[in-house]
């Protein structure tokens, strides 16, 4: 493979990051970023892509992003080979990883499901606390 990373640039004053990837080759590649696999996780187990992008002979690919903590949860369904489309159910920001990094998550008595008690947590955490209302296997 000759796609190659020119470089990564962060400007820490706004918290936005940059990834500019350069295929040099004839041949067309699919980038992909991975996040780093936790220490610890059974070596089976593999982290989700974060992004994928194919590129083209004598193409640059540009990626921007900007960090944020945010609590969410997502109902997707059965998970079967060949994927599912997932949607944002809820989405909470917080504070970073100090303040108002905890939450519960909780099923109302209406079956609709919900966040609730945002609270500041353990520090360089974000903490879901399942309470007792989800239904196993939910």
């Amino acid at each position: 493979m000759f796609i190659t990373i020119d470089r990564t640039s962060a400007r820490v004053d706004s918290q936005v990051y940059t990834l500019v990837i350069d295929n040099h080759s004839p041949n067309t590649w699919t980038f992909v970023c991975f996040l780093n696999q936790e220490a610890g996780l059974p070596a089976h187990c593999y982290p989700l892509a974060w992004v994928a992008q194919p590129a083209t002979p004598n193409t640059r690919i540009s990626i921007e992003w900007q960090i944020s903590y945010d609590l969410v949860w997502y109902q997707t369904g059965k998970l079967e080979p060949g994927g599912i489309t997932i949607t944002t159910s809820q989405l909470v920001p917080t504070d970073g990883l100090t303040r108002d990094n905890q939450i519960t998550f909780t099923q109302e008595p209406s079956g609709a499901f919900n966040f609730i008690n945002q609270m500041n947590g353990p520090a360089s955490f974000l903490t879901i606390i399942q309470d007792n209302t989800i239904p196993f296997n939910t």
